[in-house]
């Protein structure tokens, strides 16, 4: 059986469209969207934990990561709360404007990440929008620690939403500030200049990384991705796509990278080769790839059987 992989944060409705057009929802949030990945490959042991509103928006979120094999047992339901809306705007060539509704995911209490079973877990996914406010900041704290004491891997993918903090340099800081905390992280190209004011992959994954690291994965886009782990680094190309929409794709990539690497975690370290990270990366940048050619993050997400005859296809 697949190793336990629990995705920890936020579940919100991607609200696509415009103001002229209106707007259409779509299942959303980064560790959500991660977890529904990993489910549709096929890993058979995912979990997500946060905090929704006690609206239909919630019981569709909440039906959705069990339709693809997610279990929601830590899902918490604030039933006098709301559910996160993100209204997405996209560009021609499928780039993304946000306006952020907050509700639910960032009021998350250090009690409910307490009741997070960690037994058994090999990976715990999360980013930063639940580190937001000072409640949700301590109950992510805490789940950290209890997550290092269990010897589970530590994987953040910071996400960087500007406008869901009141200053960037708050958001700096508390990005900079977990990095001691984690195993792995990984940034896009735009986190990378943010967090280091490097734009060279190499030289900003050095920048970022610490003592307790294992991997830092720069995503470039169109340009395909960095690693860099103790004892070497590489870079993969992306297949050439026209792409539609980018909404999801680093969320596409994480399932992707972890869905490979699950098996070489161990006792809270990666013991994958180089050449085994290279292999994983190449795979993630696929996925990520083939995710853009549709709208909405979990449209988009490939099954295993998909995502082998786009493969075939880009060899």
């Amino acid at each position: 059986m697949s190793k336990k992989i629990i995705c920890f944060g936020e579940l919100v409705v991607d609200c696509f469209g415009s103001i002229q057009e209106g707007f259409v929802p779509k299942f959303g949030g980064a560790p959500g969207n991660t977890a529904v990945g990993l489910g549709k490959l096929g890993h058979s042991n995912v979990w997500f934990a946060g905090k929704v509103g006690g609206d239909f928006f919630a019981t569709w979120l909440d039906q959705t990561l069990k339709t693809h094999g997610v279990n929601t047992r830590y899902l918490v339901r604030d039933q006098g709360g709301r559910t996160t809306l993100a209204f997405v705007a996209l560009s021609k060539d499928g780039q993304r404007d946000f306006s952020f509704f907050s509700g639910a995911h960032d009021q998350v209490t250090p009690q409910e990440t307490r009741n997070i079973n960690l037994d058994g877990a090999a990976l715990l996914q999360f980013g930063s929008l639940t580190q937001s406010t000072p409640q949700a900041k301590a109950a992510t704290q805490l789940l950290l620690r209890r997550a290092t004491q269990k010897k589970v891997f530590r994987s953040y993918d910071p996400n960087v939403r500007l406008a869901l903090w009141p200053k960037p340099q708050v958001l700096k800081q508390v990005i900079l500030a977990t990095l001691p905390a984690v195993n792995a992280v990984k940034v896009n190209e735009e986190e990378l200049v943010f967090l280091t004011g490097q734009k060279k992959p190499h030289t900003g994954a050095k920048k970022l990384w610490r003592s307790g690291m294992q991997l830092v994965v720069v995503t470039l886009g169109a340009k395909g991705a960095f690693w860099m782990t103790k004892t070497g680094n590489g870079r993969v190309a992306a297949p050439k796509v026209k792409a539609i929409d980018t909404t999801g794709a680093g969320d596409a990539f994480n399932a992707g990278l972890w869905y490979t690497l699950e098996s070489k975690l161990r006792q809270g370290k990666l013991t994958a080769t180089d050449d085994q990270v290279d292999a994983a990366v190449r795979f993630a940048v696929n996925l990520a790839a083939l995710t853009t050619l549709k709208k909405g993050a979990v449209e988009g997400l490939p099954t295993l059987a998909e995502m082998k005859r786009f493969q075939a296809s880009h060899k």
